[in-house]
């Protein structure tokens, strides 16, 4: 009998593109649904799709690259700020982007101040590090994602730095706790809210189909992963990247 395919779906606040993208692709899930005139939410931890041998379960998207590089899962969609927080950490992680999905609007990941902070730009901001004019002798780097925000301060050359973990409600450090904030943003609403403003920013992210390469290249789970993955390229709204059509390349050479 063939090895069953693992697919991670994200809770939160990706759910409402991922529901939108998976319906596009024509993948009826049951269990995974919102209804667009209530806005009620259908969660099921174990959702359910017609496809023999594919198997799925919500979890956090923050935790889906590390679950995909050690094989709990084949396949997730999570974000690229997320698959990028991982490989910061883990640059020769198996978990790789197979399909970016070009779904809703885009994530921004930057450097964020309070309004009053004296600096404009990183450069002002490696000046007051160099020369001492903080409230510390280093910078107070607060972000969830801790090792993006470690590269960041690094590629910035900010000099002496200190990277404090969140877990939510980031805007709330400026400036007592933290000096800027490595953030994400869709619209920028919040960060006016607080009185916070952009210092620069640093990358985008759209939600994607992330894999490991391992379970690519496993003969029993290739029919499954190849249907799958065929169905979810579907999308106008979708982009495979090279990893993939490899694959996909590779499989119907098999077939």
């Amino acid at each position: 009998m063939p090895k069953s395919v693992w697919l991670a779906l994200p809770d939160g606040h990706q759910m409402g593109r991922v529901v939108s993208f998976l319906k596009a692709s024509g993948l009826r899930v049951l269990g995974y649904d919102i209804d667009p005139a209530t806005k009620a939410q259908t969660l099921w931890d174990r959702p359910t799709v017609a496809i023999p041998g594919v198997q799925i379960k919500v979890i956090r998207p923050q935790d889906m690259p590390l679950h995909v590089a050690n094989q709990h899962f084949d396949l997730a969609v999570t974000g690229q700020d997320w698959l990028a927080e991982h490989l910061s950490a883990f640059p020769g992680s198996p978990a790789r982007e197979l399909v970016t999905i070009r779904e809703g609007k885009v994530i921004t990941i930057g450097a964020v101040v309070y309004g009053e902070f004296p600096a404009q730009n990183v450069a002002e901001l490696r000046d007051l590090v160099q020369q001492g004019k903080l409230r510390y002798p280093f910078a107070r780097v607060a972000s969830e994602y801790v090792n993006l925000a470690d590269r960041w301060a690094q590629e910035r050359r900010i000099g002496r730095y200190r990277i404090v973990p969140t877990f939510g409600k980031t805007e709330a450090y400026l400036p007592q706790d933290a000096d800027l904030l490595i953030e994400n943003r869709e619209e920028g609403t919040t960060l006016k809210r607080h009185g916070l403003r952009i210092l620069e920013d640093y990358l985008e992210s759209w939600p994607c189909v992330i894999g490991n390469t391992e379970s690519l290249r496993d003969p029993e789970k290739r029919a499954a992963l190849h249907t799958l993955l065929d169905a979810v390229t579907t999308p106008a709204s979708t982009e495979a990247t090279p990893l993939l059509r490899e694959f996909q390349v590779g499989s119907a050479a098999r077939a």
